[in-house]
């Protein structure tokens, strides 16, 4: 069952989370009222958005989020000259540089900094249309909330003062899944889980123990007390949370590099090839599944008809990639990921024997197959409580911020000095 939450018993305020990811972000919120149980709101229409932009060459953002996907949008960037790129350009400085990774050049007068503060301010546009809209006296709502408002956001940049908070992706999404009430059945006192957060940029990996805390309550009577017993979810975290820099973008980026190849030969012009990238990244990719033999992608061109080009696989206005070649762009991920849980499995002393996957390449039948794969050589369940239509992260954050689950963490570094050392005195010489 879904986690049932008491009343609010603190003042009255407004909640907002933000999950900023490379390819979709999305945004929840709660009010919380005294007396009134919590309830967790998407921000968004379509519950996540493309962390995308469009910028014209005076460093303006014409277009962001799920605007970027109107075809009369896109007809006016291809018009006007306005650049598309992503919130991809802030790396933290713990995570390795990936070479492979080629970001495009920023348009003019355009940082990164002015990337995530164009972004952030249409994440808060969305939520302040969201109340205003869908409540009962929203306007009057957000006058009285906005001001002293409190985000949770998954961002990797420092606290900037007490209204912000910040959780790792991989702790958010632990308890996604169990707020879902899609792996009760896991939740015993003593278990040890595994989570994998395959997003679109990173793999987030952690591991938890499960245990439940009884808390007494004392009611003070003339005769005495009573004990009143509860038992909330309690976790902690086994091993320290990794990141990998391998998700689901990756994917795309190596079918991009081999349908370079295939544009230079064609001689195709750029629009065709942007287009055929996006319907790969949109379709193919999702769909791909153990056992399929190929997949085609449709092919189109303004003034003009594709011509039949068997070498290279186009056929009738078609596309043909075999199935080699797809799983030639999903095996570097893959093994990243299946990498990262051996590191878990091994670095929790062999314990786990669950492992829960979340984020949107999780949703691929060809990743998931694999990975059930590899939870069946290594004796360990694998449960996806994933709904496709929602990003795990945002509410997540909200369940962090209200229900202090997770109780203890493993540090990713030591600090301090080194103790007990065992004394050896150098003057001390054995004579045979």
């Amino acid at each position: 069952m879904p986690t049932t939450r008491a009343p609010w018993r603190g003042d009255r305020k407004l909640v907002a989370s933000i999950d900023v990811g490379t390819t979709y972000s999305a945004a929840s919120y709660c009010i919380l009222e005294k007396g009134k149980v919590p309830e967790f709101i998407q921000a968004l229409p379509d519950a996540k958005v493309p962390s995308t932009l469009y910028y014209d060459q005076e460093g303006n953002a014409r277009a962001i989020g799920a605007d970027c996907d109107d075809e009369d949008t896109i007809m006016q960037a291809e018009q006007n000259g306005w650049k598309s790129v992503e919130c991809s350009y802030l790396r933290p400085a713990h995570l390795p540089i990936i070479r492979k990774l080629k970001l495009p050049d920023l348009p003019p007068k355009v940082t990164p900094d002015k990337i995530f503060t164009d972004f952030l301010r249409y994440i808060k546009a969305q939520i302040q249309a969201s109340i205003t809209c869908r409540l009962a006296g929203g306007d009057k709502k957000w006058k009285e909330f906005s001001p002293s408002m409190h985000h949770p956001k998954r961002v990797g940049s420092p606290d900037e003062g007490r209204r912000v908070s910040f959780v790792t992706e991989a702790e958010a999404a632990i308890l996604y899944a169990a707020d879902s009430g899609n792996v009760d059945a896991w939740l015993k006192r003593g278990e040890h889980i595994i989570l994998c957060d395959c997003g679109g940029g990173t793999i987030d990996i952690t591991s938890v123990i499960s245990f439940f805390v009884i808390e007494q309550f004392q009611s003070i009577f003339t005769s005495g007390y009573t004990i009143k017993c509860a038992k909330p979810l309690k976790l902690e975290e086994s091993i320290a949370s990794c990141c990998y820099l391998n998700g689901g973008v990756f994917v795309t980026s190596a079918a991009e590099e081999y349908l370079k190849g295939l544009f230079e030969t064609a001689k195709w012009d750029r629009p065709l090839s942007d287009q055929l990238v996006k319907h790969f990244d949109e379709n193919a990719k999702r769909k791909f599944a153990e056992g399929d033999t190929h997949k085609w992608l449709p092919l189109s061109q303004v003034g003009g008809v594709i011509a039949d080009m068997p070498a290279i696989g186009v056929i009738q206005g078609r596309l043909k990639i075999s199935a080699n070649k797809m799983t030639s762009f999903f095996d570097p991920t893959i093994s990243t990921i299946t990498e990262g849980l051996d590191t878990a499995f091994e670095n929790g002393n062999r314990k786990a024997s669950k492992v829960i996957l979340v984020g949107g390449l999780a949703n691929s039948p060809y990743v998931h197959s694999k990975l059930l794969q590899w939870g069946k050589a290594n004796g360990i369940e694998i449960s996806r409580p994933n709904d496709p239509t929602v990003k795990a992260v945002a509410n997540g954050t909200l369940s962090w911020h209200l229900d202090d689950i997770v109780s203890l963490r493993v540090a990713k570094c030591h600090y301090g000095t080194d103790f007990d050392i065992s004394f050896v005195d150098e003057r001390t010489q054995v004579i045979s």
